[in-house]
Formats: C-alpha cells, structure tokens, sequence
C-alpha cells in the first residue's frame, strides 16, 4: 500500500510538471482516453484513413504526421458533446456561486456589525471628522495644489468649482465620497495622499470633503481576543516570558522521544502549526497597520502577540490533555475535543456542563470545516495567483488562471492525501525555507537604507506613545489602530493550532504548550518588526501609490512596493515564490484542520472525500471570483475564538495545575517521564 501511494504520488507531480512546461500535454492525454474507450469511426472513414496513410508513407514523415492529425481529430469527435455539457454545466455553477455571492452581502453586513461592534471606543480618540479648508491643506498637505496645471492654490475654490461643475450635469449635487471623487476627476483635480492615519469623506449637507481616521476602534472580537490572553497571562503566571528560554531549548529538539505514542515529533508539529500561521494575512496586517498608524502601530501588535503566547500555550496543553489515539496510531484532538471531553469535569452552579462542551465542540468543528474551504484554500490560490498574474513572464495566468489552479490543486493533493507524517516532512522543510527568504530580503532594504534604519526602530516604540499624526486620535488612536489588526497577525485563541499540536509525541502536555507559544512571538513580534522596519526605512506608506495601497487593504502589495525600492529584480522573483510557499504551506495544513474537524463529526469514513473537496476548491480559487463569500468566511475564521476561549476560560484551571506541577520537577531536576499517552483521556 504504501510503494502504491509513493507511485500515485510521483506520478501526479510528474503530470503537473508536463502540464505546467507543455498545456498540450492534454492533447496526449485525450488521445489516450479515446484509445482507452476504443472510438471507433464508420467503415468508410476507416478506409480512407487507411488509404492515406499508405500515401503518407511516400509523401514523407509531414504527410504522415498530418494524416495522424486529421485521424486523431475525428476519433475525439465523439468526444465534443462531452466537453460541450461539461461547459455548459459550468456556465450554470458559475451563475449559482454568483446569485448565492449576491445573497450574503446583507449576511455579512449584520455579520459585521455584531464581530466589530467596538463599543463605543472610537470616540475614545477624539475621532471626529475634520473639514479641509485652503489653510487646513496648506498645514497638512505636502503638496496643497491639487490642480494639475500651474495657477490658483486656493483648495476649497478649486473643489466647490468642481462640484458645481458636476451638479450642473446631473440631477443632484454630489450625494457621497465616490460622486465627489468622479467630480474631481472631471474637473482634472488630483487629491494627494491622505495624511497618516486618515481617510477622505465627504459631508453632502455642507457640500465638502472632509478627513476622517481609518481606525474605528477596537472590534469586540479583538476584545475579546485581547482580554482572554491578557487574563491567561496573569493565571500562567508570565509563562510568556519565564517560558521563552525553555521553549527554545525545545525547539532545538530537547526532551524530544520517538517512542512516546503520536504520529509526529513535537518539533515537526511545531513548524506545521507555524506554517499555517506565517500566511499572507499575518503579513499584510502589519503592512496595513504601520500605513494608517504610523509605526506605532507595530509596537501595540507586538504587545498583543507576545500576550497571546499565553492563549497558545493554553489551547495547545489542552489539546494534549484531552486527545484520542487509536489503536492504528492516529490521533484526534484538538478544540472540538477538549471542549467534548474536557467538560465532563465541570459543572457550573450544580449544573453539568457536558451539553454546552458538545454544542461548542460541534459548532467549532462546523466552522473549522467550512473555513478549511473557503480560507485555507480558495482564498490563498485566488490571493498568490493575483501576486504572480503581475509577474513578467506568467502574464497567460490572467488569461487562463485556470493553469494555476490545476497546478495547486495537484501539488495540494500529493499533500493532503498523505497522512500527517508526510504533511510535518513538507512543512518542516518549507517553513523554514520561506521564512528565511522572507527575512533576508526584509534585511537587504533594511540594510540598504541603513542610515533610515536607526530612526524607524526608535520610531517604532516611540510614535507608541507620542505619535507624531496627532489628527489620527494621538496615543488611543494608534493603539486603537495596533490592537484592531491584531488578530489577523496570529492564530492564537482561534484554535487551529491545537490541533496538529494534539498529533505530537510528547508525554507532558505543558511542554507541547511551552513550544507552541514561540509561534506568536515569531510570526507577531520578529517578523512582526522586520515588516514595520521594512515600510518605514522604504518610506512606501507615505507616497501616493502606497496611501492607495493602504486604503483598498492590499498589504502584501505594499510589501512587495517596498521590496522593489532597493533589491534587485531577480531577487523579486524569488519573494515570489516565497509568497506561492505561504499560500501552499497555508492549504496544506488547513487541509488537514478540516480533514480532522469532519472525522470528528462523521467518523473516519468521511477523511477522503472531505480531502476530494478540498483539492476541488483549491482549483475553484482560481477561476471563481465571490467577494462576499470570501468575507463571509472571514468573519467564521474570527468567530472560531467564541467557543474555544469560552472553552479557555473554563478549562484553563486545568493547564495551571499541569503547570506549576511541570515547573517544580523541572527547578528540582527531577523531570521523569509520565507513561506513554499523554492526556488525561487516551484510548
């Protein structure tokens, strides 16, 4: 069975190879599918074929291969109404992912309105809209001219000009921003950047533009988030902080044994968990901050992360206390069933707690399988074929993306398809190779603006707390932007993490937490630094292309804007590709997230076609374009911390004990090992 996979899987990566260098690759393989199903032609076509190629046998070998061309076109004719009806049927699933896109965009506005509800906070900072007036721009504004042609300087004159221009042409006066921005455009007035922090409005009773901050204040489930970490921290004591120096040590390997029951050692399962976690999102939220927060911004992320470390290390020993590993070896664990099991031994008020742990362990599951889908794997192949569409020489991905899909789809599947050892080996070797890639080009523009570099690190803690863009809230305003982007900086508190970490060979579940919550301190807090450096010393957030960069939300965009201002072009080729390496790393490990989310639901009948589906949409992500569903499935990525942290929050008592027991025998020296199968529940 296994050689069988090995064959199955060489052979895939050998057709992708051949597609992906020559498409008429397919031409071949068709021909051999109609050879397969023996196509047969009417006698007469035979009889001329046959005659023909006894001509072509002395007209040459151009004869020969045209003849061959013309039989092989008529003996796929068969073939034609088939591709016909495939086409057709996906005309029609396109016109259905389209009407059901349309349907979720009043789900996802109450969606909204419920996840980011900020509380109130907003007004925390003084964000109050501001006018633009001709002295306003002349204070604020690099360039105050605004007309493209040399003469008047005037600003208010210029825009109300503008804007009595277009109420002539139409029916009403300008009503919102995108019809005062149309009337600018015909007027030939350019706006310059927005200064840090802001954003152009408009005021239709006043009948002018005005500025107004990006940030809104800190989202619930951002609250949510922050406080749970911050209550974690005060119970574990500053684990965060008194556990770095050990986690590290583990990370090198320490304590590490083969002979303990799991499917992957501690350290491989550490670096699958950091490959979903070093994604795109991680990356670009950083970008986005430092661009409307100014590099403040950066600080308060990192404060968050290195708080999150202690939400990590929580979810991860759970996940080790509470796990089953079955008689084959294979391991099931994770929220869904710390939450299932982990409440038998609670009870609130005389109250059993069982049904509330099965509710949130099934919704949990229901979320995770929908997001595997939709996030872990259409949106990462639609986002990295956007970076590569712009790439000189793959400008055919934008006419035919769907090479591209086919390409992950298939690499995806020699993945996914294989168990978890295999998924650890790939990710074990990618990680580090992308991470690397990564931080040495942040490097290289650091290092080739060196005499910036000192000003943006010191800048990076001191616009923390005195901000230079007072008009974007002054102090609360920067935090406020930090803390808004924190969760998409790390997966601490969704879950996800705990588990591939429950899959680890390990026999205290305290150290398998130990190790996971280096993953926030170095995709939040080292990388985390390296971006904001990078934006700062390239200066990219304050030019006109960047603030447009910033506004639409494309922070890997201005990444690689920043990186084409020093390193040379072939070194952005290589980001590239490191940026392809997050996108997969991300599917893979995703894949397995659903993949065990639905055992648990459905038993292990349902792994394989769970993992069919998954391979399906990673080719659907590249030729399938549905906006909101995308952001539908954002926000359930967010809503998967409402159940695990309400799992935390009771359970995490538990974790405090394995602790301060694990911390007394490792002072003492006497760190012995418990019997194989770690977890309080192991079967």
């Amino acid at each position: 069975m296994k050689i069988f996979k090995k064959v199955l899987r060489r052979g895939a990566l050998l057709f992708i190879v051949l597609l992906a260098v020559d498409p008429n690759f397919a031409w071949a393989i068709a021909t051999l599918i109609a050879q397969e199903n023996s196509v047969e032609l009417p006698a007469e076509q035979r009889t001329s074929l046959s005659q023909d190629d006894q001509e072509s046998s002395s007209n040459g070998p151009s004869h020969a291969r045209s003849s061959s061309k013309d039989a092989l076109e008529a003996a796929l004719q068969p073939l034609d109404s088939i591709y016909k009806n495939v086409d057709l049927q996906f005309v029609k699933f396109k016109d259905f992912v389209a009407q059901f896109d349309a349907s979720l965009a009043e789900v996802n506005q109450v969606f909204s309105a419920i996840l980011f509800y900020d509380f109130g906070t907003s007004k925390l900072a003084a964000f109050t809209p501001t006018k633009i007036t001709s002295q306003f721009a002349v204070d604020h504004f690099q360039n105050f001219d605004i007309s493209k042609e040399d003469g008047a300087k005037d600003f208010e004159s210029q825009i109300q000009s503008a804007f009595n221009d277009f109420s002539s042409n139409h029916p009403t006066a300008p009503s919102n921003l995108d019809e005062a921005m149309a009337a600018l455009t015909n007027a030939g007035l350019a706006l310059p950047p927005a200064p840090l922090g802001m954003a152009y409005a408009f005021s239709a009773d006043e009948q002018a533009l005005m500025l107004e901050p990006r940030a809104k204040g800190i989202p619930f489930i951002v609250a949510w988030l922050v406080l749970g970490s911050l209550l974690l921290t005060l119970r574990t004591k500053l684990i965060n902080v008194r556990g770095v120096f050990h986690a590290l040590a583990l990370a090198c390997g320490k304590y590490a044994d083969s002979s303990l029951l799991g499917e992957i050692s501690n350290v491989r399962a550490f670096y699958t968990s950091l490959a979903s976690s070093v994604g795109l999102g991680a990356i670009s939220s950083v970008a986005i901050a430092v661009g409307i927060g100014g590099p403040g911004a950066a600080f308060w992320i990192m404060v968050c992360c290195i708080l999150a470390m202690a939400t990590k290390f929580t979810e991860c020993s759970l996940s080790q206390c509470y796990r089953n590993v079955n008689q084959n070896g294979t391991v099931l664990g994770g929220p869904m069933r710390y939450m299932h099991l982990g409440f038998k031994f609670k009870r609130v008020l005389g109250c059993s707690m069982v049904p509330l742990g099965k509710f949130l362990g099934f919704c949990f599951a229901i979320i995770c399988v929908c997001v595997a889908l939709f996030v872990g794997s259409a949106f990462q192949v639609s986002q990295s074929l956007a970076g590569l569409q712009t790439v000189r020489g793959l400008e055919r991905l934008v006419s035919e993306p769907w090479i591209y899909g086919a390409v992950m789809a298939g690499l995806v599947s020699l993945v996914v398809f294989g168990s978890i050892r295999w998924l650890a080996r790939v990710a074990m070797l990618l990680t580090p190779l992308m991470l690397l890639i990564f931080a040495a080009a942040c490097l290289s523009i650091i290092g080739a603006n060196w005499s910036e570099a000192e000003i943006a690190f010191r800048a990076i803690f001191a616009e923390a707390f005195e901000p230079q863009a007072a008009i974007a809230g002054g102090l609360l305003g920067v935090m406020l932007v930090g803390l808004s982007h924190f969760s998409m900086s790390t997966d601490a508190g969704l879950g996800t993490a705990a588990i591939v970490h429950s899959a680890a060979r390990c026999d205290e579940p305290t150290r398998e937490g130990i190790l996971a919550m280096l993953e926030p301190l170095i995709v939040g807090v080292v990388f985390g630094l390296l971006t904001a450096m990078t934006i700062g010393v390239s200066g990219v957030a304050t030019s006109s292309e960047g603030q447009e960069l910033i506004a639409s939300g494309k922070g890997t965009a201005l990444l690689l804007s920043a990186f084409s201002t020093a390193i040379p072009e072939w070194l952005v080729y290589i980001l590239h590709a490191a940026f392809f390496l997050f996108a997969f790393t991300t599917c893979i490990t995703w894949g397995y997230f659903g993949e065990r989310c639905i055992v648990h639901l459905l038993g292990p009948f349902s792994s394989v076609p769970f993992k069919v589906v998954f391979v399906l949409f990673t080719f659907l992500g590249s030729i399938l374009t549905a906006t909101n569903l995308m952001t539908f499935s954002h926000l359930l990525l967010l809503t998967l911390a409402i159940p695990n942290m309400i799992a935390l929050f009771l359970l995490h008592g538990i974790v405090v004990e394995e602790l301060d027991d694990y911390s007394a025998r490792l002072r003492a020296g006497k760190m012995k090992r418990k019997k194989p199968g770690a977890g309080r529940i192991a079967s």
